[in-house]
């Protein structure tokens, strides 16, 4: 007997547990039920293949989540630039031990009445105003809503949409024993990485650090990991009524790369157009939200293109701390560099 329910959420990392929470946390006469290919030791070592860093504002959109499971404070970043150029912002954020954060999130959703499933999904068709999900070991379930958060190779939006996010980044994840600074994201700018960088994040002891892939090496490490990581967006993150979230729709700020709270944000917005029975809010919503703003595309396609010369003029007038009223100001004067010094004001506010 084939099994119907409300919504089918397609994922259980950050976007597909928050869409999910949220879905039942809200509109607690939905069926709901995530589906995740992982469990166990596996989904714990795919979900820490991440800086792990997200800012205490993040949750002010996120209420009630709360950053639990945290492992280091995070009061500044640091940005070495080329040419000897280092500036430094304030931050009030967070590492957090990310699988055991999605752990109790997952316990909440699960409180507030949600269901969860083991199984990969290989096909998904519309028939008779419903969704057919076919599961690898034959199971079918039927849904009147399907939310993909299945991530960078999404089923869901190969299956519906027949698309592909517009960037799509390779990084390697290193944990070494080696010394940083305390409470500090450490960033290291270069035209070697192609419009991306290298990193320095504390990590409960450990320095979680990494690069574009092939960008670097490391020789001696703890453990070390690599991702996809895809960024630029979608054509498209709704198609009747299936909506795309997180790393599934490409949301990973493609100057910061940071994609927790985009994801998360992303998929409370994506519940409640569901809730709501319109999901081409979540649409609008997307399109018209400085979290997709399209200054930041362009900033990493500019970067992308810049030698270390052209980095160390443009954040020379930073050298020490950058502040957002001199930042704007260098904008309005510098019209060549304009779109590069509001996205990057913007990702330190917004985008993690």
């Amino acid at each position: 007997m084939t099994e119907i329910i409300d919504v089918l959420v397609v994922g259980a990392g950050p976007a597909g547990l928050s869409s999910a929470f949220f879905l039942r946390h809200m509109g607690d006469d939905l069926e709901v039920l995530t589906l995740d290919r992982m469990e166990g030791r596996r989904r714990s070592r795919y979900h820490s293949i991440c800086g792990e860093g997200i800012s205490v504002g993040a949750f002010s959109e996120l209420t009630p989540i709360r950053p639990w499971a945290v492992k280091d404070r995070v009061d500044k970043a640091v940005i070495n630039w080329p040419g000897g150029v280092r500036t430094t912002q304030r931050l009030d954020g967070v590492i957090i031990d990310r699988p055991a954060f999605l752990d109790r999130l997952e316990g909440m959703y699960r409180e507030e009445g949600g269901h969860s499933a083991v199984g990969s999904l290989i096909s998904l068709k519309q028939e008779e105003g419903f969704y057919t999900a076919v599961l690898y070991d034959g199971t079918e379930l039927r849904s009147r809503y399907v939310i993909g958060a299945d991530g960078a190779f999404s089923t869901v939006r190969k299956q519906i949409f027949g698309t592909r996010p517009l960037r799509m980044l390779a990084v390697e994840r290193y944990l070494v024993e080696a010394e940083t600074l305390p409470e500090t994201l450490t960033f290291h700018m270069g035209e070697s990485y192609g419009g991306g960088y290298r990193w320095e994040f504390p990590c409960g002891g450990l320095v979680n650090t990494g690069f574009p892939a092939g960008t670097s090496r490391l020789d001696e490490y703890v453990d070390k990991a690599c991702r996809f990581l895809p960024f630029g967006g979608v054509p498209q993150v709704t198609d009747g009524n299936v909506l795309l979230v997180g790393d599934a729709a490409g949301q990973a700020n493609p100057v910061s790369f940071g994609g927790i709270r985009t994801s998360m944000v992303a998929g409370k917005r994506a519940a409640k157009a569901v809730i709501a029975g319109k999901p081409e809010r979540y649409r609008r919503w997307w399109e018209r939200s400085r979290l997709s703003s399209p200054w930041y595309m362009k900033a990493h396609e500019t970067l992308a293109g810049w030698s270390d010369g052209d980095m160390e003029r443009a954040a020379a007038p930073f050298q020490g701390r950058a502040r957002l009223r001199p930042l704007l100001r260098r904008a309005m004067t510098s019209p060549r560099d304009f779109h590069m010094y509001i996205a990057y004001g913007l990702a330190f506010r917004e985008s993690w």
